[in-house]
C-alpha cells in the first residue's frame, strides 16, 4: 500500500536519469567543421550554401549567422554553428544548433529558422572548436 504514494517520486528519478544519459550521449558525439562541400539533405542544399544563411529565431526575427556545417564521426553533417548576440562582434557567442531544431523559411535566398526559443539560445554553450 505504501508503494503506491512512492510511484511518481520514483516516476521523477527514471525521469531525470534517462533525460541525463541522453544529453551525456548527444554530447559525446565528435562533431567537427566540415572539409570541401557536403550536401545537407534535410534542406536539400550545400554546405556552403548554407554558410553565411540568416538565422531567425521562431518568431522570425533575425538572431544570427549561419557559421559552419558540422559533421559527425561518419562524415554525416548533422549540425551548423551560428553566431548569434552582440553588436558589431561584440558580446556574441557561436553556438551549435542541430538540423532538428532549424527549418528552412522564405523563397530564393532562403534563411534557417530555430524552433529554440530565446531562452533555450542564451543556455546553449558556447562551440569550443572555433
Amino acid at each position: 500500500m505504501h508503494f503506491v504514494g512512492l510511484l511518481p517520486a520514483a516516476a521523477v528519478v527514471l525521469l531525470t536519469v534517462a533525460s541525463l544519459a541522453q544529453a551525456q550521449q548527444a554530447s559525446s558525439t565528435v562533431l567537427r567543421e566540415v572539409t570541401g562541400t557536403v550536401m545537407v539533405q534535410p534542406f536539400n542544399k550545400s554546405s556552403t550554401e548554407l554558410e553565411d544563411m540568416n538565422l531567425l529565431s521562431h518568431t522570425g526575427e533575425e538572431i544570427g549567422e549561419i557559421e559552419n556545417v558540422l559533421v559527425d564521426e561518419n562524415g554525416q553533417p548533422v549540425a551548423i554553428t551560428a553566431e548569434i548576440g552582440g553588436f558589431l562582434g561584440v558580446g556574441h557567442k557561436t553556438v551549435v544548433i542541430g538540423f532538428d531544431r532549424l527549418q528552412l523559411k522564405g523563397e530564393g535566398e532562403p534563411d534557417l529558422a530555430t524552433t529554440l526559443t530565446k531562452e533555450e539560445m542564451q543556455g546553449l554553450e558556447a562551440w569550443a572548436n572555433q
